[in-house]
């Protein structure tokens, strides 16, 4: 893929226009930049997901996502720190197994990549159209009657 040197890319564009050559990981469902600039992905647990505490990044991502992040509830306290690694996300089974997550659930990350933090959404599909289609990540709301930050809170 080329462009001309100083153009302006708009967020997600280059992920949309590169070709598709299979699924190398069926597990993950999507991934994208929301126009307010926070980038997130969905991926379909599995057990040894939930039970190892480890997940693969889509390695376009890879690049934006190295380091310790910060795991933080809807008010912006932190609550847990997940490791990316190369195409690798550790320590992300405690907060899964804590909320509840079974295998088949959707998990969606989404990062806010100059405050270092990450936000935890579980549930179906549902979950992956509402990214995809919102314009403020921020104003997705998720049921809060089934998904309680407080059940998440590590030692």
């Amino acid at each position: 893929m080329y462009a001309l040197v100083g153009s302006k890319v708009p967020p997600g564009l280059v992920e949309e226009l590169r070709p598709d050559y299979g699924k190398r990981n069926k597990r993950l469902i999507d991934h994208g930049w929301a126009p307010d600039g926070k980038l997130w992905f969905a991926v379909k647990l599995s057990e040894p997901m939930i039970r190892g505490g480890v997940l693969g990044v889509p390695g376009g991502l890879k690049s934006y996502l190295q380091g310790d992040w910060r795991l933080v509830d809807q008010s912006g306290r932190e609550i847990h720190t997940l490791r990316i690694k190369e195409t690798t996300v550790w320590r992300v089974g405690p907060p899964l197994r804590r909320i509840g997550a079974e295998p088949d659930d959707v998990a969606a990350f989404v990062f806010d990549l100059p405050h270092q933090s990450v936000r935890l959404h579980l549930g179906g599909h549902e979950i992956v159209e509402r990214l995809r289609d919102t314009t403020e990540i921020d104003q997705l709301v998720i049921d809060d009657d089934e998904f309680n930050y407080d059940n998440i809170e590590m030692e």
